[in-house]
């Protein structure tokens, strides 16, 4: 959609800024902070690679990302609007109302669908078993 020029150049962009980043790192910079600089980097990057793929009209931060981005949010959105400035207008970045319970309401509807599709036809073929 964007053109792999455009895509190529906005990730040359954002491996420039990360070598230039690492410049400023001292022997004493905390390993928690650079931690967190480059899992930022990889959250961002890969809220880009969603973009650029599947082109969604919204993204739902669950579970631990969405606690990242309910602190972070404006690092990410940054990342995201410095590799594909188009892209950051059209998609809408939220974290998730569900929370750490996600998963688990997931799994359980996942566990649970015959039973919320047809709940008298699970009940008749358990009678005639």
């Amino acid at each position: 959609r964007f053109g792999y020029r455009a895509v190529m150049t906005s990730g040359l962009v954002i491996v420039a800024f990360a070598l230039t980043t690492l410049v400023f790192v001292q022997i004493d910079t905390p390993l928690w902070l650079l931690l967190g600089v480059f899992f930022l980097f990889g959250l961002g990057m890969g809220l880009v690679n969603l973009v650029n793929m599947l082109n969604p009209q919204s993204i739902v931060l669950g579970g631990h990302l969405g606690a990242v981005y309910a602190v972070a949010g404006d690092r990410v959105l940054a990342q995201l609007a410095s590799a594909l400035p188009a892209a950051r207008h059209q998609v809408r970045v939220t974290s998730s109302e569900l929370g750490g319970d996600a998963t688990l309401i997931g799994a359980s509807e996942v566990a649970l669908s015959t039973l919320l599709e047809d709940p008298a036809g699970l009940l008749r073929d358990s009678a005639a078993s």
